[in-house]
């Protein structure tokens, strides 16, 4: 009753609140479609929905001068969606990414979504799989390093299927002949220049790599043959043109190899008492700098293989080379191994010219080296900037020995002998290890003259470029001389200014060389190596980038966590450096095996598998990194001695006395050619007779019976299946010797060849005669000839086949390299059965000869047949 009376009562109440609410509904719908905003956005949440729609009206009457942007902003939101920005919008509103980033953010999005196109329209893109094609340039290295060894073998195959076999028996005026007369002789009564001019086809034969200084080539090889297919120059900056004419006439292709900022070739001190300090000589003009004239094609080596650490060519690259050189760095490269050692002393000037106390240091210093067990197996080199300084190292060196048998037991078994040059004479050599000695400096008075010998001269810089980069694993600089010494106000020298800047470098390290300038600006670029090292980073791994002092650097280099100065791997990505390596065998093998030699553990990181998977991409660096540093760990530590046992040389052989013998029986004689083997040539067959059956029957009537023809045309066939290429008239021969025949007339030989001409064979003509093949043979291509293993199977001289007697000259000139014409008819004359020559037999030899040289197969030269 209670509940009817309220209903009635308060009905006008609620249908007025219900009311006011749609319209609330429908104000607040009209709102949300007008201003496209959710009526509680911006708002604190709460149970109290009449606070957040009175909040929510206040909010739009304050903000009523902003409705303008606001409407333009929707606009532009409609328009950004339909373009496909929807999710970039969505972001902005939610607040995940601020204004100033859109722009950055969109254009991200876009370049990865063409990226992505991109690469799925590319099969091999979007199939690459970095495990997968690791795999790939493993087998690569694999093939490589296979078809390498491979074609090591057939060039060394090649090369001595070329050679003579000088067991064998050969005729004494042939090449080989010669030669062998010569060893059995012993040279005796014959130069080495007139047994070079009587071999000149088999001494290349023989030496196919001749290594010659320019007065050898003079001095043992006859000017006006091409004695070479190649002459190499090599240390071309340091060869006279002059001299290197004679060895460029003796061959007939010419490569060059040099160094135009080394040394020139100077006789500077070619006299023991010139005077250095007051030299004006002049260098002279050498054929690496003519050719370079002449614009002769040219191709640079830029990799540069003999330094072990970046720093030891690092002041010749930015000096002299312009950053050209490509160096790699070292799992040391932290720490420069050019050590600089300053020393007290003085530069006798107006004496000795020598430098006493830095000789005593490098002496000192050579001691401590070949004692530490660290050092061990090292090579050593002294050099110094002048003679005197050389003679006088070169003699306490001397003395130390004598006084010291331990250490010249040390120096004995290195590796590579010790050597104690100046920068006149060191081109070309290298050592692990090399001790300078600057030499020049103040003198006992204090004062310093610059004069540096060879090094005010003009290209004085270009010997400082060799003295400084002969060092493979270390360099000790000793000097009384200062850098800071060196008032280059006074002189013009770029050889002087040079020595300073070296000096420099070597006091104070890398940081002075000048920097290579990047072919462009990328220190805002957020490049895959940069992300991939702040990802590194922010996993507590220590590293650096971009480690290397030329144009090849790696890209990330990780640090042992215990030992900052040591670099344990490098990490290389697949960027512009690696893009800008055009040979793929640089690119996968090269750059990769030069720096595991230096030490390094190496990883490469493929682009498209940081692209799809950055994380896996990490964690697979992340594992290389610990397998890396677990196998430093796991290495053995050197044992240590306080002293160094020099190897023990092996004691000599025991000799037992014999009684001496006259000189003449002393003669040494090579075994093999006491008793020279019969000559068996390339291509030499035994000729073999058909045996056909001797018939009881004979006489002309017999063999023309017309019941015979069967069994003389398989008689035929077995000639021609024996012995073909055959004379006709040969065959009918062998036919009538079975028919018991002697002689015969112009009727049989028209029935015999009646029936042999019922037979499949082809014909070649020499002369008068038919030469019958099978048709299996080709006369050209015909690459064996026969002689006679007994007297049954010779051949009289018009029954040789002019193609026979021609592949026996061939071979006959091969064996022997050359012989003259009479004695190569000599040799076919024995090869094919016959005690001595006749008119009828030179001609058929003469036929062979001349048919082998239309062939090209031989050649006539100074009367002499070669190939």
């Amino acid at each position: 009753e209670g509940t009817r009376v309220w209903t009635q009562r308060y009905r006008p109440v609620v249908e007025q609140v219900n009311r006011l609410l749609g319209e609330v509904r429908s104000v607040d719908h009209q709102l949300s479609t007008i201003f496209e905003i959710a009526p509680s956005t911006g708002l604190p949440a709460g149970p109290d929905w009449y606070a957040r729609k009175l909040a929510f009206a206040a909010n739009i009457s304050q903000n009523l001068g902003r409705l303008r942007d606001w409407s333009s902003w929707m606009k532009v939101r409609r328009e950004a969606e339909e373009a496909g920005l929807g999710p970039v919008i969505a972001l902005l509103n939610k607040g995940a990414i601020t204004y100033d980033r859109l722009d950055g953010v969109v254009h991200r999005n876009l370049y990865r979504q063409l990226a992505n196109r991109q690469m799925m329209a590319d099969p091999l893109l979007a199939s690459f799989n970095g495990i997968l094609f690791d795999e790939q340039v493993r087998r690569f290295m694999e093939l490589s390093d296979a078809f390498r060894a491979s074609s090591r073998r057939q060039l060394v195959s090649t090369i001595q299927s070329r050679k003579p076999n000088l067991a064998l028996q050969a005729t004494k005026t042939s090449e080989v002949g010669i030669l062998q007369k010569a060893i059995l002789g012993n040279g005796r009564g014959l130069s080495i220049r007139q047994l070079f001019d009587q071999i000149p086809t088999l001494l290349p034969a023989l030496c196919p790599c001749m290594l010659m200084s320019p007065i050898s080539v003079a001095q043992y090889l006859k000017l006006g043959t091409a004695a070479f297919d190649l002459v190499i120059f090599d240390e071309a900056s340091q060869m006279p043109t002059s001299e290197a004419a004679g060895a460029i006439a003796r061959g007939r292709e010419l490569i060059v190899v040099g160094d135009p900022k080394q040394m020139p070739p100077t006789n500077f001190f070619s006299n023991l008492s010139f005077d250095e300090e007051n030299a004006d000589k002049e260098d002279l003009e050498s054929i690496l700098d003519d050719c370079l004239a002449l614009s002769m094609p040219s191709r640079h080596l830029r990799w540069h293989y003999r330094s072990r650490h970046e720093s030891l060519i690092a002041f010749s690259n930015a000096k002299y080379y312009e950053n050209r050189l490509l160096t790699f760095p070292s799992v040391s490269e932290i720490r420069s191994r050019v050590r600089w050692v300053s020393v007290n002393g003085f530069y006798d000037r107006g004496r000795s010219k020598h430098n006493l106390e830095e000789a005593k240091a490098i002496v000192t210093e050579l001691k401590r080296i070949v004692q530490d067990p660290s050092m061990a197996g090292r090579s050593i080199g002294i050099v110094t900037f002048n003679s005197i300084q050389q003679k006088l190292i070169q003699d306490m060196v001397d003395d130390a020995v004598l006084f010291d048998p331990r250490l010249e037991q040390a120096l004995l078994h290195v590796p590579e002998p010790l050597f104690i040059k100046n920068l006149e004479n060191v081109q070309g050599d290298e050592r692990d290890v090399i001790l300078f000695s600057v030499g020049y400096g103040k003198d006992g008075e204090g004062k310093l003259y610059l004069n540096f010998g060879p090094l005010n001269r003009e290209g004085g810089w270009r010997r400082l470029n060799v003295a400084v980069s002969r060092a493979r694993h270390e360099m000790v600089v000793f000097s009384t001389l200062q850098p800071e010494d060196i008032d280059l106000g006074r002189t013009a020298s770029e050889g002087v200014a040079g020595l300073r800047a070296f000096l420099e470098y070597a006091q104070k390290g890398r940081n002075l060389l000048p920097r290579p300038i990047p072919k462009k600006d990328t220190s805002e670029v957020m490049t895959i190596e940069r992300e991939i090292a702040s990802r590194l980073q922010d996993r507590g791994l220590l590293l650096h980038t971009r480690v290397g002092c030329s144009d090849f650097r790696i890209d990330i280099a990780m640090l042992h966590p215990k030992h900052p100065e040591t670099y344990l791997l490098a990490v290389l990505c697949d960027g512009e450096d690696f893009a800008a390596t055009r040979e793929v065998s640089d690119r996968h093998l090269g750059r990769r095996r030069v720096l595991e030699q230096l030490g390094w553990r190496v990883h490469q990181v493929w682009t498209i598998d940081w692209w799809e998977d950055p994380a896996g991409t990490l964690d697979r660096i992340e594992q290389a990194y610990r397998a890396a540093l677990l196998a430093k760990e796991n290495q053995p530590e050197p044992v240590l001695k306080k002293d160094i046992e020099p190897p023990v040389p092996p004691a000599p052989p025991v000799v037992e006395e014999v009684a001496s013998e006259p000189e003449e029986k002393q003669q040494s004689e090579p075994v093999h050619l006491e008793h020279p083997e019969e000559v068996h040539y390339e291509g030499q067959r035994d000729y073999i007779v058909s045996m056909l059956e001797q018939l009881p029957q004979n006489g002309t009537g017999e063999i023309m019976a017309l019941n015979n023809r069967v069994i003389l045309r398989n008689q035929f066939r077995k000639i021609l299946d024996t012995e073909a290429p055959v004379t006709r008239s040969l065959a009918l021969q062998r036919v009538c010797y079975a028919w018991n025949i002697p002689r015969r007339g112009l009727r049989l030989d028209r029935h015999l060849n009646t029936i042999l001409d019922q037979l499949n064979f082809t014909v070649t003509l020499q002369g008068g005669e038919e030469v019958l093949w099978l048709p299996s043979q080709d006369p050209e291509a015909l690459d064996i000839f026969r002689t006679p293993a007994d007297e049954r199977g010779r051949r009289s001289p018009d029954e040789l086949p002019v193609h026979e007697v021609a592949v026996a000259v061939r071979s006959v000139v091969k064996g022997s390299f050359s012989l003259p014409e009479e004695e190569l008819i000599r040799e076919l004359t024995r090869l094919f059965g016959f005690a001595r020559t006749g008119t009828q037999l030179e001609a058929s030899m003469r036929s062979g000869i001349s048919m082998a040289r239309v062939l090209g197969w031989v050649r006539l030269a100074d009367g002499r047949y070669s190939r």
